[in-house]
């Protein structure tokens, strides 16, 4: 038997090497893991602006959020990850956001706002309506409806290692309220939070609403395992482009953060 401790082949027994299947110890990897964590957040809607004398602005719902572990993963072979962006805000009716891809789990994006008193919805959960006469409507979230002006909840998650909210519903004017993620209301329309897929915020008559929080997507496995062992140029990660080095925030864990750009791994 051989072992192979720190990078270096020792010999035990004096046996040859190569007689039986070596054994890998110490800091040696196990090779690359045949399952995951993951969590796949769509992108948050933008929110729109009001109309002078009609009504406030309406917040962006958030995007949907898709979390489980055991999920397959295959050596050697492409796996595509895609973060989806934030939709933009606008005056009159904004921009969904877009989707995030796992392989074979996509999260949709969150859904833009017209120019009416209800805000937007997402594939799971619908805006909600102006509490006032003027009221704009808050958005959907990832967990829950928005309610008068609003942001429906997201989901808490600890992939990381630490607890993130992700998902929220933007809120609305004139004094709505929102959490993870999504936007607070301002009167000039705010933006959700980056990379946590939020709603934008509504913004006062004549002002343009908040866009969309982008999306994210994280994995997660035993550390035990390799490294990925590739990652195209195009998807930035824990903080680098085509970056291989994982996050050890998480104690036991390697994490990968996707935080922007379209493109394969490899495990």
């Amino acid at each position: 038997m051989v072992f192979r401790v720190a990078q270096t082949w020792v010999k035990e027994n004096n046996m040859p090497l190569g007689t039986e299947k070596a054994v890998l110890l110490g800091s040696g990897s196990a090779g690359p893991p045949d399952v995951v964590e993951y969590l796949v957040q769509g992108g948050g809607g933008g929110a729109s602006g009001g109309t002078s004398g009609v009504n406030l602005g309406s917040a962006g719902a958030g995007g949907i959020h898709a979390t489980a572990s055991g999920f397959s993963v295959t050596a050697a072979t492409n796996i595509t990850v895609t973060v989806g962006a934030g939709g933009a805000g606008s005056l009159t009716t904004a921009s969904a956001g877009a989707s995030s891809v796992f392989s074979t789990v996509t999260s949709t994006g969150g859904g833009g706002a017209g120019t009416g008193r209800t805000g937007a919805s997402n594939a799971s959960y619908s805006g909600g309506t102006g509490s006032h006469e003027f009221d704009g409507g808050g958005g959907a979230g990832a967990s829950a409806n928005g309610s008068g002006d609003h942001g429906g909840a997201g989901v808490d998650s600890s992939i990381t290692g630490s607890s993130v909210g992700r998902g929220g519903g933007g809120a609305a004017p004139e004094g709505g309220t929102s959490s993870d993620g999504g936007a607070p209301w301002t009167p000039l329309g705010s933006d959700g939070t980056v990379n946590t897929g939020g709603g934008g915020g509504g913004g006062n008559s004549g002002i343009s609403g908040g866009d969309g929080g982008s999306g994210v997507v994280i994995i997660a496995y035993l550390n035990k395992f390799a490294d990925l062992s590739s990652v195209d140029s195009g998807l930035t990660v824990n903080g680098s482009t085509g970056n291989t080095t994982p996050n050890t925030s998480r104690s036991g864990y390697k994490v990968y953060i996707f935080t922007a750009g379209t493109g394969n791994i490899q495990f």
